[in-house]
C-alpha cells in the first residue's frame, strides 16, 4: 500500500510539473493575434526531459481586409519555446506544403475513452513516462455522424507512435526550415 501511495504521489507531483510548465506557453500562444486571427488550434510538444519543448499557435488568416483585390487565406504558425519570450513564425505563403500538411489535421484521429477493467478494453492503459507527449487543443471540432453539431472544443495527449505524433512530427519538419521572426502580413 505503501509502494503504491508514493507511485501515486510521483506520478501527482511529475504531472504538475509538466502541467506548469505547460500553461504558461500555452496561454501565451492561445492569446497572440495575428492580425485580428486568433489560433484555431495549438500543438504542445513536450519531451521527456524537456527536449524539444515548444507550442505552436496554429492560425488560419487573411492576408488583406476584406474587399482587397487579391487577399489570398493562409495559414500561419507561431512558435513560443521554453525560456525565451521570442517568437517565431511560418507561412504558408513563403512555406511549401505547410497548408497541406495542416489540413491533416483533420485525419488524425483522436484515441478512443477507455474505462480500464470496466468497458470494452478489459485490460488496463500501458503508462509511458518518457518520450515525447504531444498534446493537441482545437476549437470547433466536429463528430463524424453529422448528427449531432460542432463541438466547442477539443484536447488530447498522446505519446510516441500514434497518428498524433506521426502528424506533429511532419508539421514540425515542414516548417523547420521557413521559421521566420517577423510575422506574415495579415488583413
Amino acid at each position: 500500500m505503501i509502494v503504491f501511495a508514493l507511485a501515486a504521489l510521483a506520478i501527482g507531483l511529475s504531472s504538475e510539473g509538466i502541467s506548469s510548465r505547460l500553461d504558461v506557453l500555452e496561454a501565451r500562444a492561445a492569446d497572440l493575434k495575428l492580425g485580428e486571427a486568433v489560433p484555431f488550434a495549438i500543438l504542445s510538444v513536450d519531451g521527456a526531459f524537456g527536449n524539444p519543448y515548444e507550442v505552436l499557435g496554429i492560425y488560419v488568416y487573411w492576408d488583406a481586409p476584406y474587399g482587397q483585390v487579391g487577399r489570398r487565406r493562409a495559414i500561419a504558425l507561431a512558435k513560443h519555446e521554453i525560456n525565451t519570450t521570442d517568437v517565431v513564425w511560418a507561412s504558408s505563403q513563403t512555406c511549401a506544403d505547410l497548408e497541406a500538411v495542416v489540413a491533416e489535421m483533420e485525419d488524425v484521429m483522436p484515441p478512443s475513452l477507455n474505462v480500464p477493467g470496466v468497458g470494452k478494453h478489459e485490460r488496463f492503459p500501458k503508462m509511458v513516462a518518457d518520450g515525447v507527449i504531444y498534446t493537441l487543443s482545437a476549437r470547433w471540432p466536429r463528430w463524424e455522424d453529422h448528427e449531432h453539431t460542432n463541438g466547442y472544443h477539443i484536447s488530447f495527449s498522446a505519446n510516441v507512435g500514434n497518428p498524433l505524433g506521426t502528424w506533429s512530427e511532419a508539421l514540425r519538419t515542414t516548417a523547420s526550415s521557413c521559421w521566420s521572426s517577423i510575422p506574415p502580413e495579415a488583413g
